[in-house]
């Protein structure tokens, strides 16, 4: 069987795009494999397997002449697999590190209003953003509804011990599944 992979054509305006898929019998790679790979080296995503001159990625995505590849930073992630899927680029992820979550929440809270529309303005985000609420507002519990939504592992950072072991009993007691907790000492420079 031979190796499907992406061809490239230069358009007349400049640009490059995929337009569409060809048999290669020279390439060396397993069937079904994809052509372009996505790491997560050096701090940044970096994106193999597409020319310098293509244009159809998101615009994090900058060429990396050092390592003759497309980067960006990792909090591209996510535009970067919705735009190679809605160009219909086959890739092989190998950036993708997190676990999905099969069975939720153990405990579930009834929300307050404001938590709940501040869970559904974060997803329709796209999953990204910042809530502010007061101390005691239940910051929390919209952040444990997010991961429950999500179903993915998280990594939760927190500015004292008291609330590292907080925020670890609390998931722990909503996910019921074992979380690992560090605590790292913080040293002030130049002192």
């Amino acid at each position: 069987m031979r190796n499907a992979v992406a061809t490239w054509n230069t358009c007349a305006s400049g640009s490059t795009r995929c337009c569409d898929r060809r048999r290669d019998r020279s390439r060396n790679t397993a069937p079904g494999s994809a052509a372009v790979a996505i790491r997560f080296r050096s701090g940044t995503l970096e994106i193999n397997g597409i020319p310098a001159a293509f244009a159809g990625l998101p615009s994090a995505c900058a060429w990396d002449e050092r390592t003759a590849c497309f980067r960006a930073p990792a909090s591209a992630y996510a535009d970067l697999v919705r735009s190679l899927r809605r160009l219909k680029i086959a890739y092989s992820d190998q950036a993708r590190q997190y676990q999905t979550l099969t069975a939720g929440a153990v405990v579930r809270r009834e929300p307050r209003p404001y938590q709940s529309e501040a869970l559904a303005a974060w997803d329709a985000a796209g999953g990204r953003g910042v809530v502010v609420l007061p101390t005691g507002a239940g910051k929390t519990l919209v952040a444990h509804m997010a991961i429950d939504l999500r179903r993915r592992s998280t990594l939760v950072v927190t500015p004292t011990l008291d609330l590292v072991r907080q925020w670890h009993d609390g998931l722990v007691s909503s996910f019921g599944v074992p979380v690992a907790s560090s605590a790292a000492a913080s040293t002030t420079c130049g002192r």
